[in-house]
Formats: structure tokens, C-alpha cells, sequence
């Protein structure tokens, strides 16, 4: 609702959302990164779609974007090396908390099969 809006708050928020959940599901875990962390999550997704080996298949290939949307929300999550940070244009913003949102559900999703 900013005017300028906000892009770096939004995908930091999201992200926040995202690694509340994350941490929800693997109490140990101190934060989301992509690699190691995120491939907890591959039991979750053979155990949710069990017998559903195209599922399993399209979910292991999601799960690398949702790895590489890490890494692009890390870029905005901490301090850039310049005493102005450049913040990210509208579209951009728009475009990763859209996807940060569908990986929340997609999350939330994937932990009410496994029961966590």
C-alpha cells in the first residue's frame, strides 16, 4: 500500500512466511537455504504422493525452482554492498511474492499429507 511500494519488504515477508513453515516442519533446522534444507523436503514429497510416480517427478522439479527462489529472495533479504540498496522493480517484486505465495500453499499442502 506504499507509495512507492515496498518490493523488499514484501519478499522479505514472504520469505519469512515461507521459512516459518519451513521450520514448522523441521523443528532443527535454524533457517531456510536453498541445497541441504530444502531437500528435507523430498521425503515429504514421495510420502505425499505415494503411487504417484509423475507427481513425485514434477514435484522433485518444482522443488529446484522453489530452491532458486531462495537464492533470488536472499539477494533482497540481506544488505547489498552499496550504501544505497537498489530496490527490485514492481514487476519483479510482484512476480516473487506471487511465486513466494504459491510455494507457501504448495508447502502447507505437502505437510497436511504428511501429516506434519
Amino acid at each position: 500500500d506504499r507509495h512507492p511500494p515496498d518490493g523488499k519488504t514484501a519478499i522479505r515477508e514472504t520469505f519469512e512466511a515461507l521459512e516459518t513453515v519451513f521450520k514448522l516442519f523441521f523443528p532443527s533446522a535454524s533457517r531456510l537455504t536453498a541445497g541441504a534444507e530444502i531437500n528435507r523436503l523430498r521425503p515429504i514429497i514421495s510420502q505425499a504422493y505415494a503411487g504417484n510416480q509423475p507427481a513425485i517427478d514434477a514435484a522433485n522439479l518444482q522443488l529446484k525452482a522453489f530452491e532458486d527462489w531462495v537464492n533470488a529472495a536472499h539477494i533482497y533479504r540481506h544488505g547489498q554492498a552499496v550504501e544505497e540498496p537498489a530496490p527490485p522493480p514492481l514487476s519483479l517484486a510482484v512476480s516473487m511474492v506471487s511465486n513466494g505465495a504459491s510455494y507457501l500453499r504448495w508447502l502447507l499442502d505437502l505437510g497436511t499429507a504428511a501429516g506434519l
